[in-house]
């Protein structure tokens, strides 16, 4: 049984309610099953005037009333207010609703729960490729709404290496002075914030709190099991560590034709239909191949999943495909104003036969797996830039236009931003490792890179009349910033596993003049 004071403003007789009169009411209501919305009491003995505020404030329980025992250091919370009249001024903390009265009957809802002072550590630990003091953010949000008071959403920091009590949103008590407190028994989730290049590899409760794990979304979700009157803590631990990239064979390493896992400098000559390529592997010689005809568009590619880059050319509608293993492929698909973007767009490791057709903005794809597919996605002067941008493993359409992207991401779904003018030459690749494709230009030796996270950055590398060729040189799981340079058929590669540790490039001559390059 829950007492409630009730007051507002009542009229001077059945006629008359100016002036209007103070009234005052004091109502028992026993506690009713959520599912049936509880028990009602009518207010006693008093009526208000129409639209006049109403203050309703519970007390407590009722005078001789007792939650069950053996409970201890246990009190009695409003976790919401509802009125059937608006608006309402509700407060959880004083217990408190405000209405305005109506002329009809307004009713006032009050939901309780058991509250008993229990307080959160979190901690990090750091794990493989993970410094110490590094910060790391966490979200709290209640599982069931109405067993506590709301948390606070706002991130809680912790370093690698350390732990922070979070704030509770009930007042702190003399065992933990500065320690705002939650509900013993109610269910939190900890979430931690993605960070870039790090995945979650444990969440734990070294204190033993009830606890579910979900790696994926990065949360802990803990059952408050230490009171903290009885001075113990609930404890919640994540471990983090560097993530290792392990992409699909065709990702592995664009332009691999050897299979060592790192991409290889490849040209190809249209006076005499040669592929040419400098093979990253062991003895590291030069290799040639004849395939294809002056007017062919070069789509090199791993077809057949086996992890090297496969010799191919579109002509007009109709792919030429040389697998490394030396079996041919000959497929119509597209027409002759069509610009091939292959790629793995349903994620079974083999690059699939994919164009995209301006003259009606459409994408068309022939899935290894999936067989074929089409969407409208872009516009006749836009540049398509096929890449996997949210790190499914599967290429998402997408294409730049004048400085703006346009996403079409298979798991992420639609996204755009501003990134780049329209005089730059877009270069999509992964350049951090993260298994996700970073929206990125070249501009006169400038490069910028924006991550999927939203940062941006890049180097200097190169000069005006340089053809860009990135791709993962160094076989790292990188894409390497690298250019081409005609005026002297010269190859300038910035190793990313070398500029890492303080610098370092490589440049050797290759290739000659009308050469094509193995950007699409």
């Amino acid at each position: 049984m829950f007492r409630f004071q009730v007051s507002g403003s009542g009229p001077t007789s059945p006629t008359q309610t100016n002036p209007p009169v103070p009234v005052t009411a004091t109502v028992d209501v026993p506690a009713g099953p959520a599912a049936q919305g509880g028990f009602c009491q009518f207010v006693p003995g008093v009526t208000f005037i129409v639209d006049s505020n109403v203050t309703v404030v519970e007390t407590g329980l009722a005078p001789g009333q007792s939650l069950p025992s053996p409970l201890t250091f246990e009190d009695t919370r409003v976790s919401r207010i509802r009125a059937s009249t608006t608006p309402l001024n509700a407060n959880l903390t004083t217990r408190t609703a405000i209405f305005p009265a109506a002329n009809t009957t307004a009713e006032v809802e009050f939901t309780n729960f058991v509250f008993r002072p229990a307080i959160l550590k979190i901690c990090k630990i750091a794990g493989t490729g993970v410094a110490v003091g590094t910060n790391f953010t966490f979200n709290l949000s209640l599982v069931d709404p109405l067993t506590s008071l709301p948390v606070s959403t706002s991130p809680i920091t912790v370093p690698a290496g350390s732990c922070i009590f979070a704030q509770g949103p009930f007042p702190a008590i003399a065992a933990f002075p500065t320690i705002g407190t939650f509900n013993l028994g109610t269910q939190l989730n900890v979430t931690e914030a993605a960070a870039a290049g790090v995945s979650v590899t444990t969440i734990a409760s070294p204190t033993g709190a009830p606890l579910t794990v979900n790696l994926g979304t990065r949360t802990g979700t803990l059952t408050f099991n230490q009171a903290a009157a009885s001075s113990l803590f609930n404890e919640i631990a994540f471990t983090n560590s560097a993530t290792v990239v392990t992409p699909p064979a065709s990702f592995a390493a664009r332009y691999d034709f050897d299979g060592d896992g790192s991409s290889d400098p490849v040209i190809y000559r249209p006076s005499n239909g040669t592929w040419g390529y400098a093979a990253s592997g062991a003895n590291n010689q030069f290799r040639a191949v004849q395939w294809g005809l002056s007017t062919d568009k070069v789509v090199a590619a791993d077809y057949d999943g086996d992890s090297k880059a496969d010799f191919a050319v579109y002509r007009a509608g109709t792919w030429f495909i040389m697998g490394s293993a030396g079996a041919t492929r000959i497929q119509q698909f597209g027409l002759a104003g069509d610009i091939p973007q292959p790629g793995d767009y349903d994620g079974d490791g083999k690059a699939d036969l994919a164009v995209y057709r301006p003259s009606d903005s459409t994408w068309y794809m022939m899935g290894s797996q999936n067989g074929f597919s089409a969407v409208r996605f872009g516009l006749p002067t836009d540049l398509p830039e096929a890449a996997d941008y949210d790190g499914d493993g599967k290429m998402d359409p997408a294409v730049y236009r004048a400085g703006v992207w346009y996403l079409l991401g298979s798991t992420s779904g639609f996204g755009a931003f501003q990134f780049g003018i329209a005089s730059d030459i877009p270069v999509p690749a992964d350049y951090n490792g993260d298994g996700k494709a970073d929206a990125s230009v070249y501009r006169n030796g400038a490069w910028y890179i924006r991550s999927a996270d939203g940062s941006a950055g890049g180097p200097s590398w190169g000069m005006s009349g340089d053809v860009p060729v990135p791709a993962d040189y160094d076989g790292d799981g990188r894409t390497d910033v690298a250019v081409f340079r005609p005026s002297s058929n010269t190859w300038w590669i910035l190793k990313s596993s070398q500029s890492a540790t303080g610098g370092g490039y490589v440049s050797f001559e290759f290739g000659s003049s009308g050469d094509m390059l193995m950007n699409y």
